[in-house]
């Protein structure tokens, strides 16, 4: 059961990165984050006395990657025009991450 709630927590992750950022819309990118944000909170769990294991970090993996697979599909159902552009900070989307992982261990304590 745990392991189909990790999967569904890491959707939203692979299919809200291509959404939001371009840089994000190659498999690679949300799979290399995917992996860094779950082996994050993994390390941060080592802090905070909780147990890690490493099918979590596949799960988180396997769950960032069928969120993005969802997204690539619904961009073939769901194609429309490029919206206006509007610029976000480069490293936006670290930031988030940064403050997602710190704020995890921090409540965990």
């Amino acid at each position: 059961m745990t392991h189909i709630l990790n999967i569904i927590m890491f959707m939203p992750l692979g299919f809200l990165l291509p959404l939001i950022w371009k840089s994000f819309r190659n498999g690679v990118g949300v799979l290399v984050t995917g992996v860094g944000f779950s082996l994050a909170i993994e390390i941060a769990q080592l802090f905070n006395r909780r147990l890690t294991d490493v099918d979590d970090l596949i799960m988180n993996t396997m769950g960032t990657l069928i969120g993005f697979i969802i997204w690539k599909v619904f961009t073939k159902i769901f194609k429309r025009k490029e919206a206006t552009h509007f610029s976000l900070q480069v490293n936006e989307g670290a930031v988030y991450i940064t403050l997602s992982v710190l704020g995890t261990f921090c409540l965990h304590i």
